[in-house]
């Protein structure tokens, strides 16, 4: 593979990320679609371009202004005003939905609906089709089978090349930063899917070989928030001996775990059965759900550690890791806790008490406080 060819799309989907509103505005007037900003996840993106709305993922840098900002920056509000139609955020920011509406930011709340199955399914329709009716766009899911199978393809395609790339990193992690990785992530959940398709599938055809000249103890989960700095996963991996193989933060791999049969005659139903299995963020989700449907689950895919980083700004994430700590620990996964500055040391010396036969994940939590 080439450096310079990996490097080279990298710089080039960061700068499509600086240009967004630029490229945003450009295939809204190609298209003619509703283009809605998103905090968080919410309303499943390929329904809602079936209908004519594509739901972009707000550009990190804005997301974390209108968190941790007050008064919101003009040139955010600006930014955001000229770039989207409409605001959508998860139900349970109140205080954030007024502080939109106070500035003149069109927005629409979104509430995903709690536990999973038959009845969840039933109550994500109903809140999909209330977002249609209050943003008067006519359409119907239940009808539109070949509509939503043509959106869901296109999505299915994007993910199968994004979890592509970041699994192939793990086998190159010499050719790709995960500061890099982060550009790939963005770029596939702010962009117009086709904006982007083409590097990323090029990306992807350059990652696919296994040269990896570094030697990994195992593999890690990172859990963290919108201010969490991607180049200290690099730290982390040399820290330990390790490869950043999955995480739980906010613009990561979790956008990308969905996979169906864009091809089924029944696959809106499916799709909302699939969609109510998803862990979410910890804003939406309780942390006893995303235990059960993410956490429970990691001794399947090869996880050896998980690493719960801290976040300045979401209470609710650091609520949700003081839980994880201890119910993994004790469930026999190991799993380290601190914030940014400390993580490495903590890593480092993980590292240290393993290669000496020493397991965290034996010991009850409060035994080595």
């Amino acid at each position: 593979m080439s450096r310079k060819e990996i490097k080279d799309i990298i710089e080039l989907l960061h700068n499509r990320i600086v240009m967004a509103d630029v490229i945003i505005a450009a295939y809204r007037e190609k298209t003619g679609n509703v283009i809605a900003g998103s905090l968080c996840e919410t309303i499943p993106p390929e329904v809602a371009l079936a209908a004519g709305m594509n739901v972009l993922s707000i550009p990190e840098k804005y997301q974390v202004e209108l968190l941790d900002k007050e008064p919101i920056p003009v040139d955010t509000i600006s930014w955001l005003m000229d770039s989207y139609d409409v605001v959508i955020i998860p139900s349970c920011f109140e205080m954030l939905y007024q502080r939109l509406i106070d500035v003149g930011i069109d927005v629409y709340t979104f509430q995903v609906p709690s536990g999973w199955g038959e009845e969840s399914s039933v109550a994500l329709h109903n809140e999909i089709m209330r977002l249609f009716r209050e943003t008067e766009i006519t359409f119907n899911p239940l009808f539109e089978t070949e509509k939503i199978q043509n959106a869901c393809q296109q999505y299915d395609s994007l993910r199968k090349i994004i979890r592509g790339i970041a699994a192939g990193r793990v086998d190159n992690a010499g050719e790709l930063s995960n500061r890099d990785l982060q550009v790939v992530f963005e770029s596939a959940i702010c962009l117009p899917i086709e904006s982007v398709m083409m590097e990323l599938s090029w990306l992807f055809g350059l990652m696919s070989s296994k040269n990896s000249e570094i030697a990994n103890v195992g593999n890690a989960m990172i859990f963290g928030g919108k201010k969490l700095k991607k180049d200290l996963f690099d730290d982390i991996e040399f820290a330990g001996q390790l490869a950043v193989a999955e995480d739980d933060i906010c613009t990561g791999r979790r956008k990308f775990d969905i996979s169906l049969n864009s091809k089924s005659e029944n696959i809106y139903y499916e799709f909302l059965d699939m969609y109510s299995y998803k862990a979410y963020c910890p804003v939406v989700r309780p942390v006893e759900e995303r235990y059960e449907l993410l956490y429970k689950l990691l001794k399947n895919y090869g996880i050896d550690l998980v690493v719960l980083i801290d976040d300045p700004i979401c209470e609710e994430r650091n609520i949700h890791s003081n839980f994880l700590y201890n119910r993994l620990r004790l469930d026999g996964i190991d799993a380290i806790q601190g914030d940014e500055e400390q993580i490495v040391n903590k890593i480092r010396d993980y590292r240290q008490k393993y290669n000496e036969g020493v397991r965290i994940s034996i010991s009850t939590p409060m035994e080595d406080e």
